[in-house]
């Protein structure tokens, strides 16, 4: 059994090993609720396991959801996704869910996630580009100083 925001153990080339290094790892299983009725997880599902990664990233370095993301002040829409499936994921799988690097400019920032079953294999690589907004009139801003300190630590 894995260690709550561990990083995977080394595994043959290919293999999640190239993540040691990860920036931020959740471990879950997958729940009926992220399937399709064939027992596999649901392409959306997949990328709601990284949206909630990276929360739950920001919540470990006190980024607080609800204190930083007023609806009259500062958004982060995602503008770009991309995914990779390598392997499906199913019903009962445990996993680890990975924000394997933060990639910063001035208005906006790249994460990038590996999705891990427990044997090694990669089963996601995926990316999402956010930018900094003021609402409501949706104008482009720079990260936030305690937003951009946040992502650029690492482990």
């Amino acid at each position: 059994m894995w260690g709550m925001c561990s990083v995977p153990p080394h595994h043959r080339e290919g293999r999640s090993g190239m993540y040691d290094d990860a920036v931020f790892v959740q471990e879950r299983t997958v729940r009926i609720g992220d399937t399709d009725a064939a027992g596999i997880a649901y392409f959306a599902s997949s990328l709601r396991l990284c949206h909630e990664c990276y929360e739950a990233l920001l919540e470990a370095r006190n980024i607080g959801l609800r204190e930083h993301f007023a609806p009259d002040g500062l958004a982060l829409p995602i503008v770009h996704v991309e995914g990779d499936y390598k392997a499906p994921l199913r019903m009962g799988d445990r996993i680890r869910v990975m924000v394997t690097r933060c990639s910063l400019g001035n208005r906006s920032y790249t994460i990038e996630y590996a999705i891990v079953k427990e044997s090694g294999e990669i089963a996601l690589t995926a990316k999402t580009v956010h930018v900094a907004v003021m609402l409501p009139d949706m104008k482009a801003t720079a990260i936030p100083e305690a937003l951009r300190e946040a992502l650029s630590k690492t482990g």
